[in-house]
């Protein structure tokens, strides 16, 4: 009797070592876990941060594009209004003058 009683207090040992590692186990893999979350989270935010830099980097090189686009443009355009008014500036001055003073 006193053996099997024995033999129940080790299985009992045995069981709760079982049960006491297992805990433990359950404990590493969840902080393990949480550590994995946290990585994963600062990697995502990183890398979104990463690509938010990089699309405002190409929407300022395109404005910047198009901003100097612009400024040739307008400059083509007073370039030709100026070589207009060199080239037609006696005739635009009579016509105004004529204007006047047929009043």
């Amino acid at each position: 009797m006193e053996k099997v009683i024995n033999v129940l207090s080790e299985i009992e040992d045995k069981a709760t070592t079982i049960l006491d590692r297992t805990q433990d186990q359950k404990q590493q893999l969840y902080e393990q876990l949480n550590k994995d979350l946290a990585k994963l989270d600062s990697d995502i935010k990183a890398d979104t941060a990463s690509k938010i830099d990089r699309m405002q980097e190409d929407m300022e090189q395109d404005i910047e594009k198009e901003r100097l686009a612009l400024i040739s443009d307008c400059q083509k355009q007073l370039a030709s209004l100026q070589q207009t008014f060199d080239k037609d500036h006696n005739a635009l001055v009579n016509k105004v003058f004529a204007q006047i003073i047929e009043v």
